[in-house]
């Protein structure tokens, strides 16, 4: 019972943790800082089975979230290659990749990389989500350093004659080099323009445009020589995109390929944990009662009932008396025959 709710737990701890700090560090907090990662947990981890025989290691780490599997895994070595088998039902699970470093075994959502010397019987358990709870925590300890706002900002030109919008923008790439610089873009005409004067590129309006790991689209007719530009949002003061985003990976689909939420996960498995604890509760009640019957057949067998006892000696001492009665009646009779015959 413990261990499928363990990994469970820890599964959707991981869950929680990669969706929550994938869209923090995307954001901006209110000392002009890009977030760092929110939630730390236990990282996965491989043990060697303390029969091998062989100098083999493996280490796994997770690839996709998406893919992860609530269980452990058996990784084995036949003498020739590995296998990799699911520890609660045995299933064999198919791995791609060679087990290198640059190509590792890839399979349900984690990547195993295998070294040294292993011999043929050696195994090693792998756990990718069990522990991710054992080492939780929040790695933000000041409010300021909430990533909130999106580390862009757009504008238009007050100059700009044509009917054309800019969208609020999005980060792409929080590590592009450029992210936190300006940019400008500027329409040569009505079709095409150009970033930071370089270049002459077609306009689609509503396309994405994406402009140092930032993403912005522009809607309408603009007009030569109007301008939009993409600032870094220092301070990120009203801004609370990124803060949305973060709530929405809550309800956004995050396990099982994309089509279970954080929120559904948790629900999941609390009702889980709730069946087996009512239906442990309810066997616990039966063998209660069988117990109970059978120690009452048990006293009543080798204890002593006080009122039974005394029914009991009362109907001994009826027994007696009557007895008793019935030898005074032959003693009289016998007496008398004795008489008759003496004469």
């Amino acid at each position: 019972m413990l261990d499928p709710v363990s990994a469970n737990l820890g599964l959707t701890a991981t869950g929680l943790a990669a969706a929550f700090n994938s869209a923090h560090v995307q954001g901006m907090d209110l000392n002009g800082a890009l977030g760092q990662n929110f939630f730390g947990i236990g990282a996965p981890v491989t043990a060697a089975a303390t029969s091998n025989t062989g100098s083999g290691t493996a280490a796994v780490s997770i690839a996709d979230v998406g893919a992860l599997a609530a269980t452990q895994y058996r990784l084995s070595y036949d003498g020739a290659s590995y296998t990799l088998s699911r520890a609660d039902n045995g299933v064999v699970v198919p791995m791609t990749g060679t087990g290198t470093a640059g190509d590792p075994f890839v399979a349900d959502g984690i990547e195993i990389v295998v070294g040294g010397a292993p011999a043929a019987g050696d195994q090693f358990l792998v756990d990718a989500v069990s522990r991710a709870t054992t080492a939780m925590g929040v790695l933000i300890g000041n409010p300021n350093e909430l990533a909130i706002a999106v580390p862009i900002r757009t504008r238009s030109n007050l100059a700009n004659v044509g009917n054309g919008q800019i969208s609020a923008g999005q980060v792409v790439d929080v590590n592009a080099a450029g992210l936190l610089t300006t940019s400008t873009i500027t329409f040569l005409d009505s079709t095409t323009y150009s970033i930071n004067g370089a270049g002459s590129f077609a306009y689609t309006p509503g396309a994405g445009i994406v402009v140092n790991g930032s993403l912005v689209r522009i809607t309408g007719t603009p007009a030569a020589g109007d301008e939009f530009t993409i600032e870094p949002n220092f301070g990120g003061t009203g801004d609370n995109r990124n803060g949305l985003i973060l709530l929405d990976g809550l309800t956004r689909g995050i396990f099982d390929g994309g089509t279970t939420s954080l929120q559904a996960a948790a629900s999941r498995l609390v009702t889980d944990v709730g069946i087996v604890t009512a239906n442990t509760q309810s066997q616990a009640a039966a063998q209660r009662f069988l117990v109970n019957q059978a120690e009452a057949s048990l006293d009543s067998v080798r204890g002593v009932n006080l009122d039974e006892e005394a029914a009991d000696l009362l109907r001994y001492e009826q027994h007696y008396q009557a007895a008793a009665q019935i030898m005074a009646v032959a003693d009289t009779l016998f007496d008398s025959l004795l008489a008759a015959l003496a004469r």
